[in-house]
């Protein structure tokens, strides 16, 4: 259980991260409200990927996965 909570907390602070600039430049709340969806679920969904590799290569491969649907 104790590895969910450091994934919710990895996706939050994305999900803030990409949201900051957003808000700042003032756009649609349902673009921000999109963009921490999608940085928050890929938080959570990363840590628990069964890939042996590096982390910062699976988390790239996984986002690019995700981005372009494939």
């Amino acid at each position: 259980m104790n590895d969910f909570f450091i994934a919710i907390i990895i996706g939050l602070v994305a999900g803030r991260t990409d949201v900051a600039p957003m808000i700042i430049m003032k756009l649609e709340k349902v673009a921000n409200i999109s963009a921490f969806v999608h940085y928050f679920v890929l938080g959570l969904i990363i840590p628990f990927v069964g890939w042996e590799m590096t982390p910062w290569l699976k988390g790239v491969i996984i986002s690019l996965f995700q981005q372009f649907q494939l």
